[in-house]
């Protein structure tokens, strides 16, 4: 390799542009540093994220990246977070929490340093053909549309992966003949992380049954890459065609091909916050020709209904205790609406009784109440016979077919009584607790504004 020094690959980076190297310490960081600190006519910082995960060890490693950078006088720009401690707080694994934290720093110093310099920003990591042989085999091991194939892609946004076509090997090969020094992360050799067990127990397997696997696998994830790029943009048009106001058209994408689709409805997943699995995207395939069908993943709903697919957040649980409706009481509903407890009776004049009978405020009669009437949030298999209708349904049919979205749903109120729900809001009574020409005594629920207006 003396007579062939690995060259960077740097597209599409021109003559001025600031490139930000993910500097670890690790061989492949320092080997990415070096390459291209060489390049003429770009400027070259470093970035070190500290995880305060190994102890003592995460400190050599920062003190090891300062010395580094020192001594060849690149700009250096540090960061620290105790990623135990965030994720515990947001209930992630180690790895993912770390992932996240780290990229979020790289943007946000390449952001500061674009600011402040004026000149496009690049940030540089150090991902080698090892870790793409090993991304690909991880992907295919928990399952993923063909997208995942392509495995680690050499631009993402500002995103660039300058050494993705060399190997592990080659990195260290250089390091050595440069006499470069670098620093082992002792976590790399644990079991048990998954890309650990593959690339120590998996690979070297999979090369003694076949010489060249992970040089092979590589290389078709370079090919597929390839083939993505060219695939997306057809995706894009399609995703375009597909999109309304309300979700993604059902009939469009059932014209289009399969391998296109399945990328749409990919997008449509990671869109509406829902990991994407090649057997979620298998089972949207088979709503295609199904009337309604539905399914609840974490707090989002997907819905196939009426031709389109939709993605709804699901409303958080609204925490709302019953309460007992008694005259002259002042009650709040679960949206914060407050509300006063009126009883009517004959002696009222019929220029009241009237206002009320032609208002769309809840009225009922007194006497066909069973038990305390009560306040509260709708309940599994509440039904209701609205007066007029000549049908009864469950609460959560009328909210369906009226489509009240579903984060008011469990805000509105419905008023009950021992035998069960006799009004909904927005809706009206039961046609058992109707006020007749023969009641002699109603209870009204008014809105605590409009009653103080009245009594005014």
């Amino acid at each position: 390799m003396e007579n062939r020094r690995p060259v960077p690959r740097l597209d599409p980076v021109c003559p001025g542009d600031v490139l930000l190297c993910a500097l670890s310490g690790g061989a492949d960081s320092v080997c990415l540093t070096v390459l291209v600190q060489k390049v003429p006519g770009v400027s070259v910082y470093a970035a070190h994220f500290n995880h305060k995960l190994r102890g003592a060890e995460s400190e050599r490693d920062e003190a090891f990246v300062r010395h580094f950078c020192s001594e060849r006088k690149i700009p250096l720009v540090v960061g620290h977070a105790d990623v135990k401690a965030e994720a515990r707080r947001c209930k992630e694994g180690l790895e993912e929490c770390g992932r996240r934290l780290r990229y979020a720093f790289l943007e946000e110093t390449a952001e500061e340093l674009h600011q402040t310099l004026g000149r496009p920003v690049w940030i540089l990591t150090a991902h080698t053909a090892s870790d793409q042989a090993e991304t690909v085999l991880f992907r295919l091991a928990r399952g993923t549309v063909l997208t995942g194939l392509g495995g680690i892609l050499y631009r993402r946004g500002r995103i660039l992966r300058p050494i993705l076509h060399l190997f592990r090997d080659e990195v260290e090969a250089f390091c050595r003949e440069q006499g470069l020094s670098f620093v082992q992360d002792s976590s790399n050799d644990a079991l048990c992380y998954a890309r650990n067990r593959i690339r120590h127990v998996v690979l070297p397997e999979l090369e003694e049954v076949h010489g060249g696997a992970a040089r092979h696998l590589a290389q078709s994830a370079a090919l597929r890459a390839e083939e993505e790029a060219y695939l997306s943009t057809q995706a894009e048009e399609l995703w375009q065609r597909a999109c309304t106001p309300d979700g993604l058209n059902l009939s469009v994408l059932q014209q289009a091909p399969r391998p296109l689709v399945r990328r749409v409805l990919a997008r449509f997943l990671r869109e509406a916050r829902v990991l994407v699995t090649a057997e979620r995207v298998e089972e949207l395939f088979s709503w295609f020709h199904r009337p309604y069908a539905r399914t609840t993943v974490g707090e989002v709903l997907l819905v196939a209904s009426k031709g389109v697919l939709s993605a709804q957040k699901l409303p958080k649980t609204v925490e709302f205790s019953p309460v007992e409706l008694h005259a002259g009481e002042q009650v709040f509903t679960p949206s914060g609406k407050a509300y006063k407890i009126q009883i009517l009776d004959t002696t009222a004049s019929d220029k009241f009784h009237n206002f009320y009978k032609n208002s769309f405020y809840l009225a009922w009669d007194c006497a066909k109440i069973s038990g305390v009437p009560i306040l509260r949030t709708r309940r599994s298999g509440d039904r209701i016979r609205l007066a007029g209708r000549g049908c009864t349904k469950s609460i959560k049919k009328l909210f369906s077919e009226a489509a009240v979205p579903l984060a008011e749903r469990d805000r509105r109120f419905v008023l009950a009584d021992d035998d069960g729900v006799f009004a909904v809001e927005g809706f009206g009574c039961d046609e058992r607790v109707c006020c007749t020409e023969t009641t002699t005594c109603r209870m009204v629920l008014l809105p605590a504004t409009a009653y103080q207006k009245k009594e005014g």
